[in-house]
């Protein structure tokens, strides 16, 4: 211990002497450090940081699963019951589903997402409140208690974080509710009660609830494994169907690990793709890092000779190399920390990005900053401790005391900083192309002056049907009727939205067996005013007007996607489709026309199968509308004309957001053109990096061949022959880099697939522009260096050391 305080005093005498090459090595390792360690904290928010549940291996989900249909994460109230009345493997069972709720008394009306949940769920899933309590298991015994446990965001955004929030009220649906607990923010990272963030309490188990269908969750007893929980529930269902299904039909109950699908293949698969990213510009930093230790360690290989000389062992030396090289990395760490904990704070304090600074981002940073300092410091460490001391002890040797292995090392260095150079600029630069193709992509109709208001027309408040079409075509009028409004449109899909899912649906005159996938479609209820204000292209027959919307004949408009997928290049026009709404009973549909593909979804996704129907032959209304307006000036200055176009024919009914689409879209690419971003900075951070390390090899390549380059010169070489030769040397372990770089890049396809969009991995204008960005830096790197080499005067190099 004694000597390596010892050790450690002496490397810090040495940081002190040399200042400047403190200074470089610090910040370079600090700076990396720092952004590796700022992108690990928004990955442990998603992926590693442990969710806020007590033993989660031991939660499970029941689904159900027969013989005819495809597995289903629901459970109805009569197997409920008695799975809770007859299983011994499960601690507790829970159910959960949502509603929505209208939220009155707090200002503008608004709806809500509520869950409605077990009594026991808290208990089941092992949360404690932020603040409060959850509800008590011994309410399930009665009547559900008028009680409501609200999430961290509604208690920031209704009740302004009011620490004496319990026992204020909240009335949803004309009915009041006392708050009684408050959830820790945290709950918002996991599905619980499908949505929202307002909790009640129900009992699954009323006769009333019977055909409903419910998420369940349960916890297994500590002796219980899940597959003895599997074979218990295998026989509580045969017995249960018997009794419940006279028709014979077997459900089985499935036990699921209900974390088994937190995290998304894509989440994991960008997850993967960022943490090699930071290993590459980790890396490249080490490489630069190496060389400036190797050309330390040169200047003092006399001190090493004479080291050795008086018996300090080859350990001894290799130990107090490390210990310097280790105070380094642990500075730079520490530098890298500070910064990660600022960036973390500053971006969070904005809330533009969800980060999480905890124990684990300091041991990833304790981890990189150890791996940076034995990959910076063994190589020069191993290799220059065993100097030659006859040559080492002279004057001179700069060249020789270390044999001529070296060259070679630093050779190996230049291959590997250029190969992961190389990498990072490809993945990097497809990524970018993949993010601006997506940019360029359209919804295929003019968002100029557009924006929409969502409104929810719930059986609570329109009981009959022609009451929701009687307000629609009011507040439509109302609209209409504005000055500055040019047109207004009524669509049941929102202008931009991840995949809405679909409805079954079937083709007059075709099998089941003629389709090479399921039939589905999302089911766009739309009026009159919709295709045309959209401008949709109109690719075959006509689109829905006002006449059709007036005939009692069910009349469709479909998408391209739609008639290329399933019609088979035959004329869809005139045939009929049967849809399957879950709401109400099928209906055949004559298809009169086909549009293109409005991409109302995710862009980055493929473009799905959509029917246009008028909303007015609807027998059962969705309970979501999108009205969608197109103005002659400023959308958005017109927001309270628009929302009071809606609350004049009736107050009470909660109106979403008015919201630009093009500020939808803008919204919806946040996500794409921060990780652009992150690319580049990344590629830029690995570019600069790389080139620096290049003028520092070559330069130092330059140096030690002075003499060489004198005698070149004194035998007659011209200064281009001395130019050529340095700038073919450096631009011969460039190309050698780049083609083993090229060749990895092609091997990480099977990451890249799942993240790029319209773009190959094998993209060739993308290789194409990093090779000529890094010959070009090399050139440029290798330029300086070989011009002062052309230059030596041969008196001066010839000249004695």
């Amino acid at each position: 211990m004694g000597t390596l305080w010892q050790d450690i005093r002496y490397g810090l005498r040495i940081l002190r002497k040399s200042p400047c090459f403190t200074a470089v090595v610090v910040l370079t390792l600090g700076l990396v450090i720092g952004v590796c360690s700022t992108l690990f904290t928004a990955v442990n928010y998603q992926l590693f940081r442990p969710l806020p549940i007590e033993a989660p291996d031991r939660l499970v989900r029941l689904c159900r699963t027969n013989e005819r249909r495809a597995k289903g994460l629901l459970l109805n109230a009569a197997r409920l019951a008695e799975y809770r009345r007859r299983s011994t493997a499960f601690i507790g069972l829970a159910a959960m589903d949502s509603k929505t709720m209208t939220l009155t008394g707090s200002g503008e009306a608004r709806h809500f997402q509520v869950a409605r949940v077990s009594p026991s769920l808290f208990g089941v899933f092992g949360f404690e409140p932020l603040l409060g309590r959850g509800f008590s298991e011994s309410a399930a015994e009665g009547p559900p208690a008028q009680e409501v446990v609200i999430g961290y965001a509604t208690w920031r955004d209704v009740f302004d974080r009011d620490p004496n929030v319990l026992g204020a009220t909240l009335s949803l649906d004309q009915q009041t509710y006392t708050v009684i607990g408050v959830m820790p923010k945290d709950l918002a990272r996991i599905e619980l009660g499908w949505a929202g963030d307002l909790w009640i309490p129900w009992e699954f188990t009323r006769p009333a609830e019977g055909d409903s269908w419910f998420t369940v969750v349960g916890r297994l007893k500590p002796s219980i494994t899940p597959e003895q929980a599997q074979s218990e529930l295998l026989v509580l269902g045969r017995a249960i169907e018997n009794m419940h299904d006279p028709r014979g039909t077997y459900d089985r109950a499935t036990v699921v690990p209900y974390l088994q699908s937190h995290t998304s293949a894509e989440e994991i698969a960008g997850a993967v793709f960022f943490i090699m990213t930071v290993v590459f510009v980790l890396l490249i930093a080490c490489v630069n890092v190496t060389n400036l230790f190797i050309a330390r360690t040169l200047t003092r290989r006399r001190e090493l000779a004479v080291r050795l000389s008086l018996g300090a062992s080859r350990a001894r030396l290799v130990r107090q190399l490390l210990v310097e090289f280790g105070i380094f990395a642990a500075l730079g760490g520490l530098l890298g920390l500070l910064w990660a904990k600022w960036t973390s704070d500053v971006l969070g304090a904005r809330g533009l990005a969800d980060l999480t600074f905890d124990w684990r981002v300091v041991v990833f940073t304790t981890g990189i900053s150890l791996l940076a300092g034995a990959t910076s410091g063994l190589v020069p460490a191993l290799r220059f401790s065993k100097p030659n001391l006859t040559e080492g002890l002279k004057e001179g040797g700069l060249a020789t005391s270390f044999g001529h292995g070296h060259h070679r090392l630093r050779s190996g260095l230049v291959i590997t900083q250029m190969a992961m150079v190389t990498v990072l600029l490809i993945t990097s630069g497809l990524m970018i192309r993949s993010f601006v193709k997506l940019g360029r992509v359209r919804p295929g109709y003019d968002t100029r002056n557009l924006v929409t208001m969502n409104v929810n027309l719930r059986d609570q408040d329109y009981p009959e049907q022609a009451a929701k079409q009687l307000f629609l075509r009011r507040v439509l009028e109302n609209l209409r009727a504005l000055p500055a409004v040019e047109d207004a449109g009524l669509t049941s899909l929102a202008a931009v939205a991840r995949n809405p899912g679909g409805f079954p649906f079937r083709i007059q005159g075709q099998s089941v067996a003629e389709s090479r996938e399921p039939r589905r479609g999302a089911i766009n209820a739309v009026d009159a005013s919709f295709l045309r204000m959209v401008e949709a292209q109109v690719l075959k027959g006509r689109i829905i007007t006002d006449a059709d919307v007036r005939r009692s004949a069910g009349v469709a408009v479909i998408n391209e996607t739609l008639a290329r997928r399933y019609f088979s290049g035959q004329d869809p026009l005139g045939r009929f489709v049967e849809l399957h709404d879950s709401a109400a009973a099928p209906r055949w549909y004559e298809i009169i026309g086909v549009v293109a593909d409005l991409k109302n979804i995710a862009f980055d996704e493929t473009p799905f199968a959509e029917v246009f129907i008028p909303y007015m032959q609807l027998e059962r209304f969705p309970l979501s509308h999108y009205l969608m307006i197109r103005t002659a000036t400023d959308p958005l200055a017109m927001a309270g004309a628009l929302r009071e176009a809606v609350l004049s024919v009736n107050p009470n009914q909660p109106v979403g957001n008015v919201s630009s689409v093009e500020s939808q879209i803008r919204q919806l690419r946040t996500w794409n053109d921060e990780i652009r971003n992150l690319m580049l900075l990344f590629g830029a951070l690995g570019f600069v990096l790389s080139t620096i390390g290049m003028y520092g090899v070559v330069s130092y390549m330059v140096t030690e061949r002075t003499r060489e380059m004198g005698v070149r010169i004194a035998l007659g070489a011209v200064q281009h022959d001395v130019l050529m030769l340095v700038l073919r040397q450096s631009l011969r372990l460039v190309a050698i880099g780049g083609a083993i770089g090229a060749c990895l890049a092609l091997g990480s396809t099977f990451v890249l697939d799942s993240l790029l969009y319209a773009v190959s991995p094998a993209d060739p204008l993308t290789y194409g522009a990093v090779f000529m960005l890094v010959g070009s830096a090399a050139v440029l790197a290798s330029l300086l260096p070989a011009r002062r080499a052309a230059k030596v005067d041969p008196m001066v190099a010839l000249r004695c050391e």
